[in-house]
Order: structure tokens, then C-alpha cells, then sequence
């Protein structure tokens, strides 16, 4: 498959703040897709993670049960963390697929049955595991109401991409790609665009200038 069309993950993040009134993350199944349509996250290895405390106090279980190719429908058996010293704490797995891989899409599952509500849910990927790109982020496009069905996310390739030289897109917050002719990520909305310089387009050696582009 062409480099062009796909962005390459290794490690695949998603994280969140609980429930109202429920802090426990779950995951009943997360599926990543290959541009062959193969799920390359089974059998790959599962890290617990949380951002306000020492792990060693996290009530963490199932982490099997997240990637083994099954939908998990019991609560009790689903891949879960819970943060009962700081339920505002976001948490959630880092799934590692063991190498580096093209990647189409990707499904993620959390508990469904009583139409849950996940806050700020974000789902992120990398290639080292240091640098993350966000493909979802509900404190941006809403949170959402799960289903059996999932959150399926299309992965966009050469994201935050306009200009013609490696130029970077900038989004407060977030970290994006960017590379030689390739679109934006059609999910964003407004951001601005530095150090630009383009060539042969309808902008011509613009250097150090900021600009809002609106899709």
C-alpha cells in the first residue's frame, strides 16, 4: 500500500474522565484496521495509564479483554481502570501493536448497554509512543453516546497538510503532521497555518505569516 495514503501508527492511546458520577473506564474492544481491512490490534499488548497518581493505586483488570477479537459484554470481565483517589483523573489504555503499521481505521468500544457517556474521550496515535497525533477528541466534537456498533474512526492521512516545503500546522494542544501535498484533516474546522511557504499555489513565498483556513 502507498506511504501516501496512510498514516503509520504503533501505539494507538485512548483515554477518558469516566462517567458522570463514575470515574471507571472501559473497554469492551478496540479494533485497528490495515488499508486491507485486517485487525491488527489482536493480540497486542495492553498498558494501563492515568495521569494524576501512581498506578500502583489504580484498580486495573482485564487487559486481555481489550484487543483478543471478542466484544465484551460482561461489565465485570471488561477491560477497565478505575481512580478511587482521584476520579477526575483521565486514564484509559495504550495499545501496542508491536511494530509499525498503515492504518485505515479505528474501532473503540467502551461499555454501552445503559447508553454511557464517556467524558472527553480522546483517542490518539503514535509512532514512538512520545509524539501523539489526536484523530478524536470529544472536548472538540462533542461527547458522544456509545453503542454496541462503536466509535469508528477513519484515520486521516498527512494531517494538518498544506503547504508544499514541510511547513507546520499548529493547533493549540495538539500535535499534527504535516507534509508535501496532502489535505487537511477534513474533522478540523479552523486553524492557522506558520511559516508558510508555498510555491506554485495561490499563496507565493509567504514566510512567518499566519493564516485561518476554514474547511
Amino acid at each position: 500500500m502507498s506511504d501516501n495514503r496512510y498514516s503509520k501508527a504503533r501505539y494507538i492511546r485512548d483515554t477518558n474522565l469516566g462517567l458522570l458520577g463514575d470515574p471507571t473506564y472501559r473497554c469492551c474492544e478496540i479494533e485497528v484496521y490495515n488499508p486491507d481491512n485486517i485487525n491488527i490490534a489482536i493480540n497486542g499488548t495492553i498498558k494501563f495509564i492515568c495521569d494524576l497518581y501512581d498506578m500502583n493505586e489504580a484498580s486495573c483488570g482485564n487487559p486481555n479483554n481489550a484487543n483478543n477479537g471478542t466484544i465484551e459484554t460482561n461489565t465485570s470481565a471488561m477491560c477497565k481502570i478505575s481512580t478511587p483517589t482521584n476520579p477526575g483523573s483521565r486514564k484509559g489504555i495504550i495499545l501496542d501493536l508491536g511494530d509499525i503499521y498503515e492504518i485505515k481505521n479505528i474501532n473503540v468500544r467502551h461499555s454501552w448497554k445503559n447508553a454511557e457517556v464517556y467524558i472527553q474521550n480522546v483517542v490518539e496515535i503514535s509512532t514512538d509512543g512520545l509524539n501523539w497525533i489526536v484523530v478524536q477528541d470529544s472536548s472538540i466534537f462533542g461527547d458522544y453516546t456509545e453503542t454496541e456498533d462503536g466509535l469508528n474512526i477513519e484515520v486521516p492521512y498527512g494531517i494538518g497538510s498544506v503547504n508544499g516545503d514541510g511547513g507546520t500546522a499548529n493547533i493549540p494542544g495538539k500535535t499534527i503532521i504535516t507534509s508535501s501535498s496532502k489535505p487537511i484533516n477534513k474533522n478540523i474546522i479552523w486553524f492557522e497555518i506558520t511559516n508558510m511557504s508555498v510555491t506554485g499555489r495561490n499563496k507565493k513565498d509567504t514566510v512567518n505569516k499566519k493564516y485561518k483556513l476554514k474547511m
